[in-house]
């Protein structure tokens, strides 16, 4: 068996959507250190539904089509009981992050950058919950791009920052801006063999 655990900060859309069953995004975004989890309306939550729903599309398109239109939903609780069958959820606060960042550090000389440090302390919660499961913890980041973090999290000597991550900082930015109903496949695939050509 594999169970995932769904891990948030302070945004924590997915964490209330798997206790209730509502899923009801905050009206703010709460700045976090860990600011690519700093949404309210995750991208992947039709993904998620289809997959747990047996690929029922017409379910799935309710569910958005009420999201957009009430700005919630209520899940099925079937629907509810399939996801909590493989997954549970933990929301770890900007202080639970800095602690852990610096406990590993000073404990197995290793970086977390503020997002992995999410992950870890839900592992190490698991764990210390008589969990039977074994945890995977994959690092997302590096610490480096969260120089910050690591002076508030207290980490002392902060080794420098390898040549490979270095030689990034101030290359050019490219991006590209997609409408809804565009054909964004057609857009990667180009793309993709412009930079190759």
């Amino acid at each position: 068996d594999i169970q995932l655990i769904m891990c948030v900060n302070e945004n924590d859309i997915f964490h209330r959507w798997l206790q209730t069953g509502k899923f009801s995004p905050s009206e703010n975004v709460t700045p976090t250190s860990s600011s690519a989890m700093d949404i309210q309306l995750p991208y992947n939550i039709d993904r998620l539904l289809y997959f747990l729903s047996d690929g029922d599309t017409t379910l799935v398109k309710q569910l958005m089509e009420k999201l957009e239109t009430d700005g919630s939903f209520d899940t099925p609780e079937a629907l509810r009981q399939e996801a909590t069958a493989f997954l549970s959820s933990r929301r770890v606060t900007e202080s639970e992050r800095l602690e852990v960042m610096k406990t590993v550090w000073d404990k197995h000389a290793y970086l977390l950058c503020p997002h992995s440090a999410i992950g870890v302390k839900a592992a190490m919660a698991d764990a210390e919950s008589g969990s039977s499961f074994p945890s995977v913890c994959i690092a997302t980041a590096t610490l480096f791009k969260f120089p910050e973090s690591a002076v508030k999290a207290g980490i002392a000597g902060l080794p420098v920052a390898p040549a490979s991550f270095v030689s990034l900082q101030g290359k050019a930015e490219h991006q590209s801006f997609m409408q809804r109903g565009e054909d964004w496949q057609r857009i990667l695939r180009q793309a993709i063999e412009a930079s190759w050509a």
